[in-house]
């Protein structure tokens, strides 16, 4: 009645007295387990909402920052460093929405927000083609399946390339489901690297960290549209690579968000 869960009473005989101390004793232990399980739940649960308010006030913050920095840039007219804050505000605005379907049209804006600063990087180098068709720009996609892909096709498949690094996006409305397909010309891989990339983010063969981004993505899909589902990668060494996704068309991508 104290609280004091550490006591236990004296098994002295194995009469209905006895049988009495033993169910006193197992009940005062399977107490103290749940009032230690309960209190462990409840610290969780606190340091989670604790992490969560956190990392609600870190996002404005920074999102306050980017403002500054873009104010003082046009003030100074440093016309780069404005478009370079003000797209990276967008995309943090856009990774931290709470929508898990998002219109196509609203990822290509985010695929466009990335590229503006990826543009300062390599220059005129890095082109984008963007050939959609206008039924598919309307169709809810789940968020963030294009930007890890084309992110992860510049910095493994085109930083490396000389010349002209080229990305191209088509989407096209089949008779169920919406065919969207990233290709670039980079330095491509082998199948046994693609294996890896779709089984394992990590590149066991070669101790190199491939892309947890299209694993996650990989993963996404088959998750919430089934195991027929998920990326197809074609590509060949020094010949580029080509990404398809393929996602039916849900009554619920009607929907508006």
């Amino acid at each position: 009645a104290k609280g004091d869960f550490d006591i236990h009473t004296t098994e002295k005989y194995n009469d209905e007295v006895g049988q009495l101390h033993k169910s006193f004793n197992k009940m005062v232990t399977d107490m103290k387990s749940l009032v230690h399980d309960v209190y462990e739940e409840k610290s969780l649960k606190q340091q989670a909402q604790i992490k969560a308010l956190q990392m609600q006030i870190n996002p404005h913050f920074l999102y306050n920052t980017l403002d500054t920095i873009h104010w003082l840039a046009n003030l100074h007219q440093e016309t780069d460093i404005a478009e370079v804050s003000r797209s990276l505000g967008y995309l943090m605005r856009f990774s931290l929405r709470e929508e898990e379907l998002v219109s196509f049209e609203e990822e290509l804006d985010a695929v466009e927000a990335y590229m503006r600063i990826q543009k300062y990087r390599y220059g005129d180098s890095l082109k984008i083609d963007i050939d959609v068709e206008e039924e598919v720009l309307y169709e809810n996609v789940p968020r963030h399946i294009m930007l890890p892909l084309i992110e992860n096709g510049i910095e493994h498949g085109l930083s490396k390339k000389q010349g002209e690094k080229q990305i191209r996006i088509t989407g096209r409305m089949l008779k169920e489901s919406i065919l969207i397909k990233i290709s670039d010309n980079g330095i491509g891989m082998n199948e046994e690297t693609v294996r890896h990339i779709l089984e394992d983010p990590i590149d066991r063969k070669k101790g190199k960290h491939m892309s947890i981004g299209v694993q996650n993505v990989h993963k996404r899909l088959k998750l919430r549209f089934g195991e027929s589902f998920g990326l197809r990668i074609q590509s060949r060494e020094q010949e580029g690579t080509c990404v398809t996704i393929e996602i039916p068309i849900e009554e619920e991508n009607h929907e508006i968000l």
